[in-house]
C-alpha cells in the first residue's frame, strides 16, 4: 500500500479545513441570523438561502475578531499591570497556584457572561406595534464585555483543563463542579451568536421606501426592515409589519434614510 504523499496530505487537510470552516460559518450564521430576524419581528418562515447563512457566519467571525482585538489588548495590558502591582503579595501567589481558585474563577467568568447574555436577549422585537425599541450604546457595550468574557473563559479553559482534571479527578464533588463549569462555558459560547444577531447585526439606520404594486393594490410606505429571496418585509406608517411578495412589486422608491434613534417612540 502506497504511502500518502505530502501533496495528498495537504489536499486532505485543506478539504477538512474548508469543511470545518463552512460548518462553523453555517451554524454561527444560522444562530445569529435567526436571532436578528426575531429582533426585527420578522416571521420564522423568512426564506434565507444557504449562501446567506455562510456570509452571515463569516461576518460573525470577522466582526468578532476586529471587536476583540483592541479589547484583548486593553485587557492584556490591564492584566499585566495588575499582576505587576500584586506580584509581591504572598496570598496572591498562593491563590494563583491553586487549581480550585482557578476553577472557581473560570466558573464566575462563565456564569457572569451567561447572565449578561440573557440580559441582552430582549424577547421584545425591535419593531413592534406602537413602539420601536432602540439599541443604546449601553447595550452595545455589554456585547463587548460578553465577547471578552467568552475569550477569557476559552483561554483559561484551554490552559487549565488538563491541570484541573488531574487535580480534581479524585473527588466526585469537584468533578461535578468542573462539569458544571464546562456546561456554562458551552452555553455562553452558544449564546454569543444570538447576542451578536440581536445587537451587532441590527443596523443603526433603515431606508424609508414607497412600494408600488399592481394597480388594484394600494401603495405602501414605510421602513424596509428586511428582504429575503421571496418577500420584502415593510414596517408601514400604520405601524404594521407587512410581507410583500417580490412578484407583486412594480417599483420601489427609496425616499430617505431613517436613523434608528429617530424612530424610537417612548
Amino acid at each position: 500500500m502506497a504511502e500518502d504523499t505530502p501533496a495528498s496530505v495537504s489536499k486532505a487537510l485543506l478539504g477538512s479545513g474548508v469543511a470545518l470552516a463552512t460548518a462553523l460559518f453555517v451554524s454561527m450564521g444560522f444562530l445569529s441570523t435567526r436571532a436578528y430576524l426575531s429582533g426585527l419581528g420578522v416571521p420564522d418562515h423568512a426564506a434565507i438561502s444557504f449562501d446567506q447563512y455562510v456570509q452571515y457566519g463569516a461576518r460573525f467571525f470577522y466582526v468578532l475578531a476586529f471587536d476583540l482585538l483592541p479589547i484583548s489588548v486593553v485587557v492584556g495590558v490591564a492584566f499585566v499591570i495588575s499582576v505587576t502591582l500584586v506580584k509581591g503579595s504572598t496570598r496572591f501567589d498562593r491563590l494563583s497556584r491553586s487549581n480550585v481558585f482557578l476553577s472557581v474563577l473560570l466558573g464566575v467568568v462563565a456564569l457572569g457572561t451567561v447572565v449578561l447574555e440573557l440580559r441582552c436577549l430582549n424577547p421584545k422585537p425591535l419593531f413592534s406595534p406602537g413602539q420601536v425599541n432602540g439599541l443604546s450604546s449601553h447595550v452595545r457595550a455589554l456585547l463587548y464585555i460578553i465577547e471578552t468574557g467568552c475569550l477569557v473563559a476559552v483561554v483559561c479553559l484551554s490552559r487549565w483543563a488538563k491541570q484541573l482534571w488531574q487535580h480534581l479527578r479524585g473527588s466526585l464533588g469537584a468533578q461535578t463542579f468542573l462539569y458544571a463549569v464546562l456546561l456554562l462555558v458551552v452555553i455562553e459560547l452558544l449564546l454569543l451568536p444570538l447576542c451578536f444577531g440581536r445587537i451587532a447585526m441590527t443596523p443603526e439606520e433603515f431606508p424609508r421606501v414607497t412600494v408600488y404594486r399592481d394597480k388594484e393594490q394600494p401603495v405602501l410606505t414605510g421602513i424596509l426592515v428586511f428582504s429575503d429571496r421571496e418577500s420584502y418585509f415593510l414596517f408601514t406608517n400604520e405601524r404594521k409589519l407587512v410581507e410583500v411578495a417580490h412578484g407583486s412589486v412594480k417599483e420601489i422608491q427609496y425616499d430617505s434614510i431613517e436613523k434608528l434613534d429617530k424612530l424610537v417612540h417612548p
